[in-house]
Protein backbone atom coordinates (compact mmCIF):
# COMPACT_ATOMS: atom_id res chain seq x y z
CA UNK A 1 0.00 0.00 0.00
CA UNK A 2 2.83 2.41 0.60
CA UNK A 3 4.53 1.53 -2.71
CA UNK A 4 1.15 2.99 -4.37
CA UNK A 5 0.89 5.55 -2.38
CA UNK A 6 4.67 7.05 -3.56
CA UNK A 7 4.16 5.84 -6.98
CA UNK A 8 0.72 7.86 -6.78
CA UNK A 9 2.56 11.11 -5.32
CA UNK A 10 5.35 10.44 -8.28
CA UNK A 11 2.99 9.97 -10.79
CA UNK A 12 1.27 13.68 -9.86
CA UNK A 13 4.14 15.40 -9.41
CA UNK A 14 5.67 14.42 -13.09
CA UNK A 15 2.64 15.66 -14.98
CA UNK A 16 2.84 18.98 -12.70
CA UNK A 17 5.96 19.16 -13.44
CA UNK A 18 5.84 18.58 -17.37
CA UNK A 19 3.12 21.25 -17.40
CA UNK A 20 5.21 24.15 -15.28
CA UNK A 21 8.20 23.33 -17.76
CA UNK A 22 5.68 23.93 -20.37
CA UNK A 23 4.25 27.02 -18.94
CA UNK A 24 7.73 28.21 -17.91
CA UNK A 25 8.93 27.78 -21.56
CA UNK A 26 6.12 30.18 -23.06
CA UNK A 27 7.09 33.08 -20.23
CA UNK A 28 10.88 33.02 -21.24
CA UNK A 29 9.01 33.52 -24.99
CA UNK A 30 8.08 36.23 -23.56
CA UNK A 31 10.77 37.73 -21.87
CA UNK A 32 12.99 37.15 -24.83
CA UNK A 33 10.74 39.01 -27.02
CA UNK A 34 10.75 41.37 -24.61
CA UNK A 35 14.36 41.64 -24.51
CA UNK A 36 14.78 42.05 -28.21
CA UNK A 37 12.58 44.81 -28.44
CA UNK A 38 14.81 46.96 -25.86
CA UNK A 39 17.68 45.83 -27.86
CA UNK A 40 16.20 47.05 -31.50
CA UNK A 41 15.64 50.58 -29.74
CA UNK A 42 19.04 50.73 -28.54
CA UNK A 43 20.51 49.33 -31.57
CA UNK A 44 18.26 52.18 -33.80
CA UNK A 45 19.46 54.64 -31.69
CA UNK A 46 23.31 53.45 -31.80
CA UNK A 47 23.49 53.16 -35.79
CA UNK A 48 22.06 56.36 -36.13
CA UNK A 49 24.54 58.35 -33.70
CA UNK A 50 27.32 56.34 -33.63
CA UNK A 51 28.09 54.05 -36.07
CA UNK A 52 29.16 51.33 -34.33
CA UNK A 53 29.79 47.60 -35.47
CA UNK A 54 26.44 45.41 -34.80
CA UNK A 55 29.13 43.38 -32.62
CA UNK A 56 30.04 46.75 -30.58
CA UNK A 57 26.30 47.86 -29.85
CA UNK A 58 25.77 44.19 -28.61
CA UNK A 59 29.14 44.66 -26.08
CA UNK A 60 27.77 48.46 -25.05
CA UNK A 61 24.24 46.93 -24.62
CA UNK A 62 25.50 43.95 -22.35
CA UNK A 63 27.24 46.76 -20.25
CA UNK A 64 23.54 48.72 -19.27
CA UNK A 65 21.20 46.01 -18.99
CA UNK A 66 21.90 43.04 -17.19
CA UNK A 67 19.39 40.75 -19.09
CA UNK A 68 19.72 36.88 -19.26
CA UNK A 69 18.71 36.76 -23.38
CA UNK A 70 21.66 38.91 -24.14
CA UNK A 71 23.52 35.25 -25.08
CA UNK A 72 20.65 34.11 -26.80
CA UNK A 73 20.93 37.55 -28.83
CA UNK A 74 24.38 37.08 -29.26
CA UNK A 75 24.06 33.80 -30.19
CA UNK A 76 21.48 34.62 -32.74
CA UNK A 77 23.70 37.25 -34.26
CA UNK A 78 26.32 34.74 -34.30
CA UNK A 79 24.53 32.72 -37.19
CA UNK A 80 25.37 29.37 -35.47
CA UNK A 81 24.07 26.48 -37.37
CA UNK A 82 23.14 24.54 -34.08
CA UNK A 83 21.28 27.58 -32.63
CA UNK A 84 17.98 25.71 -33.00
CA UNK A 85 18.75 23.04 -30.11
CA UNK A 86 19.99 25.46 -27.69
CA UNK A 87 17.41 28.08 -27.70
CA UNK A 88 13.99 24.92 -27.09
CA UNK A 89 11.85 28.45 -26.19
CA UNK A 90 12.02 30.21 -29.40
CA UNK A 91 9.84 29.59 -32.62
CA UNK A 92 11.57 28.72 -35.82
CA UNK A 93 9.51 32.06 -37.09
CA UNK A 94 11.34 34.07 -33.93
CA UNK A 95 14.80 32.69 -35.46
CA UNK A 96 14.22 33.04 -38.83
CA UNK A 97 13.32 36.85 -38.07
CA UNK A 98 16.29 38.05 -36.13
CA UNK A 99 18.36 36.53 -38.01
CA UNK A 100 16.95 38.10 -41.24
CA UNK A 101 16.71 41.50 -39.02
CA UNK A 102 20.73 41.58 -38.55
CA UNK A 103 21.63 40.03 -42.26
CA UNK A 104 19.69 42.67 -43.82
CA UNK A 105 20.88 45.48 -41.45
CA UNK A 106 24.26 44.73 -42.32
CA UNK A 107 24.02 44.94 -46.18
CA UNK A 108 21.54 48.57 -45.39
CA UNK A 109 22.78 51.71 -45.56
CA UNK A 110 22.15 54.02 -42.39
CA UNK A 111 19.04 55.88 -44.22
CA UNK A 112 17.55 52.42 -44.61
CA UNK A 113 18.32 50.95 -41.03
CA UNK A 114 15.86 53.73 -39.52
CA UNK A 115 12.95 52.39 -41.57
CA UNK A 116 13.91 48.69 -41.31
CA UNK A 117 14.29 48.73 -37.48
CA UNK A 118 11.12 50.61 -36.85
CA UNK A 119 9.00 48.01 -39.20
CA UNK A 120 10.38 45.02 -37.23
CA UNK A 121 9.77 46.78 -33.82
CA UNK A 122 6.40 46.81 -35.39
CA UNK A 123 6.40 43.22 -36.69
CA UNK A 124 8.41 42.23 -32.66
CA UNK A 125 5.58 44.20 -31.12
CA UNK A 126 2.14 42.36 -32.30
CA UNK A 127 4.30 39.03 -31.73
CA UNK A 128 5.02 40.08 -28.46
CA UNK A 129 1.13 40.71 -27.93
CA UNK A 130 0.36 37.12 -28.58
CA UNK A 131 2.74 35.68 -27.13
CA UNK A 132 1.63 37.45 -24.01
CA UNK A 133 -1.99 36.34 -25.01
CA UNK A 134 -1.16 33.02 -25.50
CA UNK A 135 1.08 32.45 -22.13
CA UNK A 136 -1.75 34.25 -19.74
CA UNK A 137 -4.60 32.20 -21.61
CA UNK A 138 -2.47 28.81 -21.74
CA UNK A 139 -0.29 28.82 -18.36
CA UNK A 140 -3.95 28.02 -16.34
CA UNK A 141 -5.22 25.44 -19.11
CA UNK A 142 -1.86 23.72 -18.98
CA UNK A 143 -1.16 23.73 -15.23
CA UNK A 144 -5.12 22.14 -14.94
CA UNK A 145 -4.43 19.60 -17.44
CA UNK A 146 -1.42 18.66 -15.82
CA UNK A 147 -2.66 18.10 -12.68
CA UNK A 148 -5.92 16.35 -13.94
CA UNK A 149 -3.84 13.65 -15.89
CA UNK A 150 -1.74 12.94 -13.05
CA UNK A 151 -5.13 12.31 -11.02
CA UNK A 152 -6.51 10.82 -14.14
CA UNK A 153 -3.49 7.94 -14.52
CA UNK A 154 -3.20 7.34 -10.28
CA UNK A 155 -6.98 6.33 -11.00
CA UNK A 156 -6.56 4.36 -13.54
CA UNK A 157 -3.69 2.38 -12.69
CA UNK A 158 -5.06 2.19 -8.60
Amino acid sequence: MGFKFIGCIFILSSSILYAYSHVFSLKQRVEFLNALILFIKHLKINILTTRYSLQDILERFKEINSNKFIDVITLLLKNDKNKDKKIPFLKETDIKMVVNLFNIITCSSTIEIEAILDDYIRQIVEIYDIAKQEWLKNSKLITTLGVMSGIAINIILF
